[in-house]
């Protein structure tokens, strides 16, 4: 039995203020065309198909299409979960007249233990599936108040359907969830729960031939176990994610082992963090392969610029932002080193770029310069008015 394991696709999400749709529907693409080209025999996919409860127009119709091409013409049953960005009602309008298409889009906790049969080749699959559900939902379909958190509630959610497991028959779990020792993408993911208390850890996914998983967007193996495993988002949601590759899992399970393997997808527009000189950025021959991708620019240039980010988007058209590494650098600096050291060496470069700019005849500064501008960085950062002392005078 073949499967491909895909999750998070967020459609409808933008990347700062540029739209995603067309980007997303090429990944949709791939997906189709390598569900056909793997011979693959039914597609899973681990939650948050959209990006936010209520989707917008387009997203909607991208989702409608996708489906309306698997049930015609790829013809592999497709069983989809419900992610924390998506609303498990919305999601799960019609479904049961979906699943007459093979279309299963399973949102409510209560079918967990009714397994979604794929049969192909003569070998028979039950996959189960589990959706994003907060412990309130599960101490309430339980009627348990003492769980909680969310090792309690998945623990006692799956017992169930362990319940229904028939010796013999593989098995895999879809579920929506963090996993403990997960890699997150905290800049592009939602957190589920303030610190580590909406973690599960891969013991209590035990028992199944494959557990698909959603939520973190990095490709990974969940405590190192190959039978666990988060395919990663459909694209790169946010710079953070640029050193990632992003695709889908692979998975044949059956009569033989466990294989699995990662499939890359190719973007229509990447992400990607350049680099270089002001100069370099626009010019260098070695940045044209990106013209077109969605691009974060990081100019090591000195002293003040101007116009930076538009001068930069007349070759990234579809920048995302410019900033400078020195001020990334203080950044750094900032977390490590104690406000008064910090504020000496961080607005010396600062004011003297400025300077030379604006007034080049002019004579250079001196530590008396220095001196004033540090006393009002210093009066800014402890929110006082650098005016007060002047008012109180008059």
């Amino acid at each position: 039995m073949r499967l491909i394991h895909t999750s998070d696709w967020h459609l409808g999400r933008r990347l700062h203020d540029h739209s995603l749709i067309e980007v997303q529907a090429h990944a949709l693409d791939q997906i189709a065309r390598l569900c056909l080209d793997e011979g693959a025999d039914a597609l899973l996919v681990a939650g948050d198909l959209f990006d936010r409860a209520v989707p917008p127009e387009e997203a909607v119709r991208l989702f409608n299409d996708f489906l309306l091409r698997m049930s015609k013409d790829v013809r592999i049953p497709v069983v989809a979960i419900a992610g924390n960005h998506d609303s498990a009602e919305r999601l799960g309008f019609a479904s049961d007249f979906l699943a007459l298409g093979r279309i299963h889009l399973r949102t409510r906790l209560s079918d967990r233990a009714e397994p979604v049969v794929i049969e192909a080749g003569g070998e028979v699959l039950h996959v189960y599936a589990l959706p994003y559900v907060e412990p309130l939902r599960v101490r309430a379909e339980l009627q348990d108040e003492s769980l909680r958190g969310h090792e309690e509630a998945i623990r006692a959610a799956l017992r169930r359907v362990r319940e229904r497991l028939q010796p013999g028959t593989p098995s895999v779990l879809m579920a929506h969830l963090f996993a403990s020792g997960g890699s997150e993408s905290p800049d592009s993911e939602r957190s589920l729960e303030i610190g580590g208390a909406a973690q599960v850890s891969a013991e209590a996914l035990d028992g199944f031939s494959y557990v698909a998983l959603g939520h973190l967007h990095a490709p990974q193996r969940v405590a190192g176990r190959e039978d666990i495993r988060y395919s990663g988002s459909l694209l790169k949601y946010s710079v953070g994610e640029a050193n990632q590759r992003k695709g889908v899992t692979l998975v044949e399970l059956g009569r033989g082992p466990l294989a699995v393997r990662e499939v890359p997808l190719t973007p229509l527009k990447d992400v990607v963090r350049l680099e270089g000189s002001l100069h370099d950025l626009l010019h260098a021959p070695d940045f044209e392969r990106v013209r077109g991708d969605f691009v974060e620019a990081i100019y090591t240039d000195t002293g003040h610029l101007l116009d930076v980010a538009s001068r930069l988007r007349e070759r990234f058209p579809n920048l995302l932002a410019a900033r400078p590494r020195a001020l990334l650098l203080e950044a750094a600096v900032e977390r490590a080193t104690p406000r008064p050291e910090l504020a000496l060496r961080d607005t010396r470069e600062l004011l003297e770029g400025f300077w030379s700019h604006v007034l080049q005849e002019s004579a250079p500064l001196d530590e008396s310069h220095h001196a004033v501008f540090r006393e009002v960085v210093g009066r800014l950062e402890r929110h006082e008015d650098p005016d007060a002392d002047a008012q109180e005078a008059a």
